[in-house]
């Protein structure tokens, strides 16, 4: 891939994540232009997850960290769960311990 244009690609996917998480805080979750950024970010996002755990893993903490900035702790923590059982299962108990340690971390602030 080019290098310019792969600068670009992770430019455009930073800026639509900036959007969506300043669209959530303004707008709120039910808003349907907001609903239609999130299916949009999701449907991007989740085409690198697909058969690779790890990127799919980081997949479901970038989304806590996005619903956690935005003020939805409990949907952050669901991801985080998720993440969290992910690794388990496949054995990388470092990074269940890591993410163990991120849960208490929100849980108890």
């Amino acid at each position: 891939m080019n290098v310019g244009l792969h600068y670009k690609r992770r430019l455009w996917i930073t800026t639509l994540e900036n959007l969506l998480i300043r669209e959530l805080k303004a707008k709120g979750s039910e808003d349907p232009e907001v609903k239609r950024l999130v299916v949009k970010w999701t449907t991007r996002e989740e085409e690198k997850v697909t058969n690779n755990f790890p990127v799919a893993i980081e997949f479901n903490r970038k989304v806590a960290r996005i619903y956690l900035t935005t003020g939805y702790l409990e949907a952050a923590l669901d991801k985080l769960r998720d993440a969290r059982d992910q690794a388990w299962h496949k054995h990388r108990i470092d990074l269940h311990k890591e993410i163990v340690a991120e849960i208490n971390k929100i849980e108890s602030d």
